[in-house]
This record gives C-alpha cells, structure tokens and sequence, in this order.
C-alpha cells in the first residue's frame, strides 16, 4: 500500500504519535488528512483506540466531519463496554476470593491501570486474562465453569495448551472471555517467570469502583517484555501496540521503577534475552520521536547478554518446539522470489511497519509449516494425546 518512502514515513510517524500519551505527545503535530488512509494499519497495530483518543482531542477543526462524528460514537460505545466489563470483573473478584483462588489480572485492566487508563478502550474491551496459581488452576476453571462459562475447545487441546504455552482453552460466557494462565513461559524457553513470587508481591488497583488484584510494577513491565518478544520474536506478529503499552508505562512511572529490583529480577529469571528484545526495540522505534531512550542505558548495558546483537536476527520462530534457530530473519531465497515476484525486505523496521501479509507468509512459508507440525506430533505423543492435523491451532 506505502509505495514511497515519504508515505512510510507519514505513517511510521502517526502510528509512533497516536500511541504516545497526550502529555508526552502533545507537542507532535501530524497531518491527518484521510482516516481512510491509515485506517488498515492503524487496526493491525491495535492503535484503533489510541487513534480515536488522539483525534477527538485534535481540535474543532475535524468535529463537523462524517469521520469525526463517526469516530465519536465508537468511543462512547466502547466506554459503555467498558463499564460491562468492569461489572463482570467484580463478580470475578469476589467469585474468586470468596472461593480462596489466589490469582491476579494480567495485560486488559491491569495494563490500563498502570498506563493510567488514558487507553482504557483499548485495554479493556477484549478478554479477561488471569494469572493464578498451577496448584489452583483446576479449581478455578471448575469454579468458573459452574459460573456459566463454557470452555470452547476439546480437553485434548485444553491438555495441550497447559503442557505446550501459559494458558488454557478459553472460557466463554457470553460476550466475556477469560484465559486462565499458570505460567507465562512456554515449553523449552530458557528463561521463567516465577507465578509464585509474583502472586506474593501482587498489588490491588482500582478502575471505577472496582477493586482487583494486578502485578506490581515491575512485574508488570516483564510480563509485558515477555508477552512483545513471544509474538514478535516467535510468532512473528509485529504490532505496535506492544510497545506502546511498555512505553507509556515506562514515561509515567519512570521515577517509581525500581530498576536494581528489576535487573535482579531478569537474571534470576535467566531473562536477559527476551527483555532486551523488547527493550532494545522500544528504544529503537520511539527515539524517532521522543528523542531519547525510554529505557536507561545503563538497565540495557546490565541485562544484555553478549550474544545479543547476534541472536536478535535469528528466526526462532517456534522455538518451543525445537533448540535450534531456523535460519537468518534476513535471509534471502529464491523460492520466495521465484514465487512471489518479491525481493526479501530486510531490517526490523520493514516487519514492523511493513506489509504484514508479506511478512507472516514469508516466515510461514519457509520455516513454520514444516517444523511446527513434525514436533507437534511429537509432544501429543507425550501427553497421550491423538494427533490430527485439525488439532493445530
């Protein structure tokens, strides 16, 4: 769609502008001409949100505009969902904790608590995340079940999400949608995130008048980190919104991190890797329009393995299935060429604010196909679960 270079960059600075919060990019100035233009990529990256925020707030030059008015009432429909979800959280609570289920909110409303809930929309409309124990994890889908909620997927493949990624089959009442995860790593990573501690230093935050038990701070920021390297590095979904969402949290609490925690943290956790993935490309991307590092030198310089500069443009795509990295991020092949007429586009910022369907089908195409579905069988086979191809998800 951006055929000049001039484009990408109009579009690389109003997706970088919108997901800023207002008193940090108040002073940007972006053309926003045509809706219609950005509004493709503007979904992809899940900045719809952020967007309407950043254009209601833009002055009465667009408020008699079809697009304005448009604009306006997703806005005032979404706060109401916001409002039904907030209802359904604090019946979660108190089900929970009334049934001593020792558990906390993770990315949704926690994430928009500790951005200040400036991107409540955003944040908050989607599905309901819980971070409980393991020893509690069928009591607590049980719980839910007897609640109403319907578990959407087979128990083979409930069986194998537990053993495979961080959560269950999802639950689903209605329009509410929860994930009961037990950990927040996935089979062979390397690094851990202790559920255990975390649970212990939960905090309780408050939108509305709802109470509910989130992460502190810092363990909000690794989860995050962790949740942008999963699906940027593995999953090879390159979406803005992640960044965003460890961004603004960075610029709001940047004088209540405590980063010597933090970096203990990380290497305890033999996370060095994944959150100086995250780090090193939030920096990377918002310099252009911040003009400094979100992250301090120094917290990089501490937590960034030696390998890191060789390792961060490998493809390990799926690596939970396999050791071994599967090849260059930039390599190029003439199977790809031949057959889709394109040359290999390399660079993180060609993933990132590139053709999306470009880049997921030239990583699929090349490495996912093959290796995922050769040790999918392997670990059904494990776990005494029959493989299929429809098992696949």
């Amino acid at each position: 769609m951006w055929g000049n270079n001039l484009e990408k960059e109009r579009l690389k600075s109003l997706l970088l502008g919108v997901s800023i919060s207002k008193k940090f990019g108040s002073s940007l100035d972006l053309k926003i001409d045509d809706y219609k233009l950005y509004e493709e990529e503007i979904r992809w990256h899940g900045l719809e949100d952020y967007f309407i925020e950043y254009y209601l707030n833009c002055g009465e030059q667009f408020a008699q505009s079809d697009i304005y008015k448009g604009l306006k009432k997703v806005y005032v429909k979404k706060r109401l969902v916001v409002q039904y979800k907030l209802k359904e959280l604090s019946h979660l609570v108190t089900l929970l904790e009334d049934n001593l289920i020792d558990f906390a909110i993770i990315k949704g409303f926690s994430t928009a608590y500790w951005m200040n809930e400036e991107f409540i929309n955003a944040k908050a409309t989607a599905d309901f995340d819980l971070l409980v124990r393991e020893s509690q994890l069928d009591e607590a889908r049980k719980i839910l079940i007897n609640d109403g909620y319907l578990q959407s997927e087979s128990m083979d493949k409930c069986m194998l999400r537990k053993h495979l990624v961080w959560h269950l089959s999802p639950l689903e009442k209605g329009t509410h949608f929860i994930e009961l995860h037990h950990k927040f790593t996935q089979i062979n990573d390397k690094h851990i995130f202790n559920v255990e501690e975390a649970l212990n230093n939960k905090i309780y935050a408050k939108i509305g008048n709802v109470t509910f038990p989130a992460l502190n701070l810092e363990d909000t920021i690794y989860l995050l980190s962790l949740h942008l390297y999963q699906h940027e590095y593995k999953d090879i979904t390159f979406q803005l919104k992640r960044h965003a969402e460890i961004v603004n949290i960075l610029l709001d609490h940047e004088k209540d991190i405590d980063w010597n925690n933090f970096i203990s943290k990380i290497n305890k956790s033999n996370a060095k890797f994944p959150v100086s993935y995250s780090f090193y490309h939030i920096n990377l991307v918002y310099k252009k329009v911040l003009k400094f590092d979100c992250i301090p030198d120094n917290v990089l310089t501490e937590i960034m393995p030696e390998d890191f500069h060789s390792k961060k443009d490998m493809l390990t795509h799926r690596h939970m299935y396999n050791d071994e990295p599967l090849g260059e991020w930039d390599y190029e092949t003439d199977h790809w060429r031949f057959k889709y007429g394109k040359e290999w586009e390399s660079g993180y910022e060609s993933r990132l604010f590139g053709n999306m369907k470009d880049v997921t089908l030239r990583y699929y195409y090349l490495f996912f196909r093959h290796f995922a579905n050769m040790n999918l069988k392997k670990e059904c086979e494990k776990i005494g679960v029959e493989y299929t191809e429809s098992i696949f998800f």
